[in-house]
C-alpha cells in the first residue's frame, strides 16, 4: 500500500487590486502572491526551539521592478510605502491587510510590483504585476485588499 501525502503550502496569500482612474473603476486584478523566505524561517526557527520574534506586518509598498518574485526578495524597488489602512484576522488561518494608494500618492511611479511589510521594513510578501503596468497619476487611486493564509 503506497501511502499518498499532500503538502500544504502554508504562508500563501492573494492580492485584489481595483483601480480607479476619476472614480471609474478601470481594473480589478485579483492574483497570488509569493511570502519571503524570512518569515518562512522566523516560524521554523521558533518551531525549532529557537525563538525569534514574529513581526507584525504594518506598511503596503508598490515600486517599479516587474521581476518575477523569488523567496530571497529582500526590498522593492524605488519603493513607495504607506501604513495599511486596517489588519484583520477573519478566521484562525487568516489576515487580511487593506490599503488604498490615494491619488496624492506615488505620482510619477510606473508601478509594476507590490510589497508587504513587517514593522521592522522587511518584506513579507511580494507580487508583481506581469508586465502590465500602473503608471501612477494624480487621476488614479488604488484599493488593496491582501489576503494571508497560514
Amino acid at each position: 500500500m503506497k501511502l499518498e501525502l499532500t503538502e500544504r503550502h502554508g504562508l500563501a496569500g492573494r492580492l485584489r487590486l481595483v483601480i480607479r482612474r476619476r472614480g471609474r473603476v478601470v481594473e480589478i486584478d485579483d492574483d497570488d502572491n509569493l511570502v519571503m523566505d524570512g518569515p518562512r524561517a522566523d516560524i521554523a526557527s521558533n518551531l525549532a526551539g529557537v525563538p525569534v520574534a514574529i513581526l507584525p506586518i504594518t506598511h503596503v509598498a508598490v515600486g517599479t521592478n516587474g521581476t518575477a518574485p523569488t523567496g530571497q526578495d529582500q526590498a522593492i524597488t524605488n519603493a513607495f510605502t504607506k501604513p495599511l489602512l486596517q489588519v484583520t484576522r477573519p478566521s484562525p488561518m487568516v489576515v487580511v491587510c487593506t490599503f488604498q494608494i490615494l491619488s496624492s500618492d506615488a505620482n510619477g511611479l510606473a508601478i509594476r510590483e507590490f510589497g508587504l511589510l513587517r514593522s521592522d521594513g522587511s518584506l513579507y510578501a511580494r507580487r508583481t504585476r506581469g508586465g502590465k503596468v500602473i503608471e501612477k497619476d494624480s487621476d488614479i487611486e488604488i484599493d488593496g485588499e491582501w489576503t494571508l493564509y497560514t
